[in-house]
């Protein structure tokens, strides 16, 4: 693959070897690296997928060591079951949410090998450079984010918690709450309380488009999620301390049909609800 645009020209077959020389290889040559590609002075680089033993990682054979990574891959995989997603993945709400969500949760996983650089992606979010448009992701160095556009397309909401940092090769239960009435936005890491800090807007998030899931509609999907998600839900009220702690714990456990749904938007449940193509909102 390359790196236009979601990698729409990704091979659509299967590859067995790949050779790149600096110099022209006369017919002969040609016809002896069919057989068996010996290294030279000419040889830039060699893979052979026949022969690598690893995962995330395809090794340079000719000793100049271009190996290629897959920048995201999850070195270990946690026990567990989730989904994963990829730049081609954009799961997307059937309508946009009529009601204005300020409750949002998530149990997801990272790598402790991801680099703090990338942003983790996007949970539920319709980011599109366009007004009404919601993100409710995992930022940079594994902190969460709250962002919205209001319907003149001025940025209103941009909140990242810095102090949680979910890069750490565990399952961890995320909230974010946007308490209106305080002009606060809480973030809780399992089931408690994490970070608070301001939040000034208080006018309904109106969302103009629907939101999509591991991802959203900017260019090449270049925010999908780089995780596991489990769960994830929206409500439309401020959930209490003691809500979250409930939701946590029942998430956590995978007892879905534990969580309280009144004033519940959305609820995702990857593990258990879901098809080819399809994530049920419950």
């Amino acid at each position: 693959g390359d790196a236009r645009g979601g990698n729409a020209q990704y091979f659509k077959g299967e590859i067995r070897e790949v050779a790149v020389f600096s110099k022209v290889r006369t017919a002969a040559e040609i016809k002896a690296d069919s057989q068996k590609v010996e290294k030279c002075d000419s040889l830039l680089a060699h893979y052979d997928l026949s022969a690598q033993s690893e995962s995330g990682i395809i090794r340079d054979l000719s000793g100049n060591k271009n190996d290629c990574t897959l920048p995201n891959y999850l070195p270990e995989l946690p026990d567990g079951d989730g989904m994963i997603f990829s730049a081609n993945d954009i799961y997307r709400a059937n309508a946009a949410c009529s009601q204005s969500p300020n409750t949002f949760e998530a149990t997801v996983y990272f790598s402790k090998a991801l680099s703090s650089s990338v942003r983790g992606g996007v949970v539920l979010g319709n980011f599109d450079n366009n007004k009404c448009s919601l993100s409710f992701e995992i930022h940079t160095s594994g902190a969460p984010r709250l962002y919205y556009t209001d319907d003149a397309g001025n940025l209103v909401i941009d909140v990242k918690f810095n102090n949680v940092n979910l890069y750490d090769g565990k399952w961890n239960h995320i909230a974010i709450v946007r308490d209106t009435q305080s002009r606060t936005a809480k973030c809780y890491l399992n089931g408690n309380l994490a970070q608070t800090v301001t939040c000034s807007y208080t006018d309904d998030l109106k969302i103009a488009s629907p939101l999509g899931f591991g991802g959203d509609y900017r260019s090449g999907n270049s925010c999908y999620f780089k995780g596991i998600i489990q769960m994830a839900a929206m409500y439309e009220d401020a959930r209490s301390a003691s809500q979250i702690k409930d939701d946590c714990e029942a998430a956590l456990s995978g007892d879905i049909d534990a969580l309280e749904t009144a004033d519940c938007i959305s609820l995702y449940d990857t593990v258990e609800c879901g098809e080819d193509g399809v994530i049920f909102d419950l």
